[in-house]
């Protein structure tokens, strides 16, 4: 869900802003045309590239959906941002990136020489997106030709690749999208939301849904309906003794109305003692012996009490003697052969007898083809049995892998659905024992084998959007009451499937992991990343600089509601207090906030002294 648009920017947020002197010159008529020229209005200038008036802006090489959120944190940021696009970039992404404010530099490829145009000796930070691992090393070791000293953040679809290589470059960031996505796509599949244990305002955490939140609740940081921190709040201590005073009811969960979909900040973490389900020794029986063979067993057994019956009323046997004569007759072994009997005995026993040598055949059959299809299943990593209670993740990316190692390692059962047995992740997750079906996950059949109607959970975490909405569609079609998490960037889009088509919640992967890269990038700490419904609440602490717009103001002018929640203050020559008097800011003061992107971008510029 995009940010709410802010009608009255609060007292802290009135102060001069950077200067915003236009990023490109138009030069004189009949010059040449200049390659770092935004492409959005690509002017001659003669001679002189406009790159030269600017400084302190941070280069993103790469054009892909994350680089359009990493432009747009950069904006929030006030920080100039340029980016290399090659001639064949997505041109949708394009018309996103010159919307969005940044000055384009087009370059076939991205070299020393494309870098010292797009500003590499005056650029703040480079941030290398891309999924091609040899392609981000060769800019990386570009930018490093070009400027040793600037800082690089990469991007790295293998982390262990990613720690070995970020040593040899220096000052570089290595992160993982997936790693940084993963646990809020784990914590909607889950439904009670991911609890995060957080180092923050000077004490140890926990944040999530109020219903995982145990201990003393801190802070209240909104809910998916109202959104994150719809109110200012009075204070931490007041609003959560607000929060707490909320009635737990059933198993611990709440309702929406009194805020059982809340998201807080508390000091521990409430173990569900979610385990994975079994099925007991009845289980066991049935995963051994399948539908097939079960039936087969089933009609053995009629013929053998119908037989038995038959003997005790038409041979004078007593039942036990019945039951004797009926078992080896069916089965072929002992000496079941009523020569004393009469004829029309005789021939009823013959009878019997086929039937229960074509009933043990077609047995024996089954459960050769059983052994035989579950030793295929083994060596394939294909579904074996009827699981029940598990999450099926559909799509075996970079994501959708994260997703699945993060399942495992929580103990949570997972059946994969990958359609190229190809893929990034289908050899890793086997090695993890995940069986995986090898099919389209859009076609009912398909999630039927994943066990889609017995499962706690669908994921939808394909690389394109529309995949994932089908695959939502078919999902919610085979069960209604079905958990769905579907991945898609479109906002607007997302937005309206949570609203009108009522299929779960939604994530964004750029939404999520664009604010570490711009944080790495500004050599700012590192955030804290919350879902709040669509949108996000990043948890931070920031520095009160002297003369800065913040000085002089009281801690109960600082939020601002859906945008701004202060949690502690430590005083410059004091230590960290969560239920802060209103003293006013002074230099030095460090603060703890919970913000929305926008409104961290503000509450940064207020803790600077102006330019």
């Amino acid at each position: 869900m995009p940010e709410p648009p802010v009608t009255s920017a609060p007292v802290w947020a009135k102060r001069p802003a950077r200067s915003q002197e236009p990023l490109s010159v138009r030069a004189p008529v009949g010059a040449r045309p200049c390659r770092c020229a935004p492409l959005s209005a690509r002017a001659p200038c003669g001679g002189a590239p406009t790159m030269r008036g600017m400084d302190q802006h941070v280069i993103v090489v790469g054009v892909e959906t994350t680089t359009v959120r990493v432009v747009e944190e950069l904006t929030r940021s006030r920080t100039p941002a340029v980016v290399v696009v090659s001639p064949t970039a997505d041109p949708v992404v394009v018309a996103e990136l010159r919307a969005g404010g940044a000055t384009l530099v087009e370059a076939a490829r991205t070299d020393e020489r494309a870098l010292r145009e797009a500003g590499v000796h005056r650029a703040r930070a480079v941030i290398v997106l891309g999924r091609d691992e040899v392609a981000s090393t060769r800019t990386a070791l570009a930018v490093e030709d070009a400027d040793a000293g600037v800082p690089i953040v990469l991007e790295v679809v293998n982390p262990a690749f990613g720690s070995r290589l970020a040593p040899l470059l220096g000052d570089c960031t290595v992160l993982s999208p997936a790693q940084l996505a993963a646990p809020a796509f784990i914590g909607a599949a889950l439904g009670d939301g991911q609890v995060q244990a957080v180092r923050l305002g000077g004490r140890d955490v926990v944040v999530g849904p109020r219903a995982s939140v145990a201990g003393q609740v801190l802070a209240r940081l909104g809910d998916p309906e109202r959104g994150p921190l719809p109110d200012a709040g009075p204070g931490p201590a007041v609003a959560a003794q607000a929060v707490a005073a909320q009635a737990v009811v059933g198993d611990g969960r709440q309702s929406a109305s009194d805020g059982g979909g809340a998201v807080v900040i508390g000091t521990q973490h409430r173990h569900s003692g979610r385990q994975v389900r079994t099925r007991g020794l009845l289980g066991g029986a049935a995963r051994l012996l399948d539908r097939r063979q079960r039936i087969v067993l089933l009609l053995l057994l009629g013929v053998i009490l119908a037989s038995t019956a038959y003997f005790h009323s038409s041979a004078g046997k007593d039942w036990l003697t019945s039951l004797y004569l009926a078992f080896t007759t069916a089965t072929g072994t002992g000496y079941g052969d009523p020569d004393d009997a009469e004829l029309t005995v005789r021939f009823t026993a013959i009878v019997i007898q086929v039937m229960g040598l074509l009933l043990a055949s077609g047995l024996t059959a089954v459960m050769t083809d059983a052994l035989t299809s579950s030793r295929l299943a083994t060596l394939t990593g294909s579904v074996r049995g009827r699981p029940r209670h598990h999450v099926v993740v559909c799509g075996l990316g970079r994501i959708g892998t994260a997703v699945v190692v993060g399942l495992r390692e929580r103990g949570i059962p997972v059946v994969a659905v990958e359609r190229n047995e190809e893929a990034y992740g289908v050899n890793r997750v086997r090695r993890l024992k995940v069986p995986v079906v090898i099919g389209e996950a859009s076609d009912p059949s398909t999630l039927e084998e994943a066990g889609v109607h017995r499962c706690d959970a669908a994921m939808a975490l394909t690389d394109d959007d529309a995949v994932n909405l089908e695959i939502s569609l078919v999902a919610r079609a085979a069960r209604e009451d079905l958990r769905i998490v579907t991945r898609l960037y479109d906002d607007d889009l997302a937005t309206r499937v949570e609203r009108r088509l009522r299929l779960g919640a939604t994530r964004s992967v750029s939404m999520l992991t664009a604010p570490a890269f711009v944080a790495a990038a500004l050599g700012r700490p590192r955030s804290t990343i919350v879902p709040v419904g669509r949108r996000v609440v990043l948890l931070t602490e920031l520095q009160v600089e002297p003369d800065a717009g913040l000085v002089g103001m009281l801690p109960s002018q600082l939020s601002q509601a859906g945008q701004v929640r202060l949690l502690a203050v430590r005083r410059a020559d004091g230590a960290w207090v969560w239920n802060e008097p209103d003293e006013a800011f002074g230099p030095g003061d460090r603060i703890a906030v919970a913000a929305t992107r926008t409104g961290l971008g503000q509450l940064r510029l207020a803790c600077r002294p102006p330019l």
